[in-house]
């Protein structure tokens, strides 16, 4: 597959997940009248609406669009030359990856000691399974992130 279908990955699940989000609330609101209603839908919601997030933070990665300290390159880098440019710039791309490294730690690690649990109205529904989904998005992320790095140092020789 190519590298743009990768790179779009994060936002064509996010546009699923919302439109999931949008339907099944829909399919709320509607039979409500009819007196038809599904005590799951706002735990279910709840759930997608996690997993929009990250995913829509992994799709930021993709794009390299993402949150960083941009005064920080704005104040220092037009003072800095290209060697010391890039070592600033590798610190704050190590910095980025360890923070999302850690979160991945975290997130298996809460899906591990949640495995039991399982949701109030979705009795299937495991909650590690809302860990297990953010943690796809965040290796989504972590694998952007080096793409990025990789790019930038290649672009920048």
């Amino acid at each position: 597959m190519s590298h743009s279908f990768w790179r779009s990955l994060p936002e064509r699940i996010s546009f699923f997940l919302m439109a999931i989000i949008f339907f099944v609330l829909l399919g709320q609101v509607a039979l409500r009248p009819l007196g038809i209603s599904f005590n799951w839908t706002q735990e279910f919601t709840m759930t997608v609406f996690v997993w929009l997030v990250f995913f829509g933070i992994a799709a930021a990665y993709c794009r390299n669009e993402h949150m960083t300290v941009d005064f920080l390159y704005n104040i220092l880098e037009p003072g800095l030359g290209k060697t010391a440019r890039t070592v600033w710039r590798f610190g704050i791309e190590a910095i980025q990856l360890v923070v999302i490294l850690v979160l991945a730690v975290s997130l298996v690690k809460v899906a591990i000691e949640s495995w039991s649990l399982r949701a109030g109205s979705i009795p299937e529904f495991r909650i590690g399974y809302l860990y297990l989904g953010a943690f796809l998005a965040v290796g989504i992320s972590i694998v952007a992130q080096i793409g990025n790095v990789i790019e930038y140092f290649s672009e920048n020789r």
